[in-house]
């Protein structure tokens, strides 16, 4: 059977929250909770421009974050 691909589908890891979500619900965070985050965007903005990725567009709905913590920077 040929079939021609004629569509492209994205898959990604599931991330419940993102920055703007947090800042709008004016949910309390801790103070290690928000150092923490920030922590690891500023690890993750170094890792990209150590590898010459510049984000042109980085914005707080752009940058995710899971249950367990993780945070991502999407495009």
């Amino acid at each position: 059977m040929n079939k021609k691909l004629d569509e492209m589908i994205t898959i990604l890891d599931y991330c419940e929250y993102d920055l703007q979500l947090i800042i709008e619900s004016k949910l309390k965070l801790k103070l290690l909770q928000i150092k923490l985050m920030f922590r690891r965007l500023s690890r993750a903005l170094c890792i990209l421009h150590d590898n010459n990725i510049i984000n042109e567009d980085l914005k707080t709905s752009k940058i995710l974050l899971n249950q367990k913590g993780i945070l991502k920077i999407c495009e």
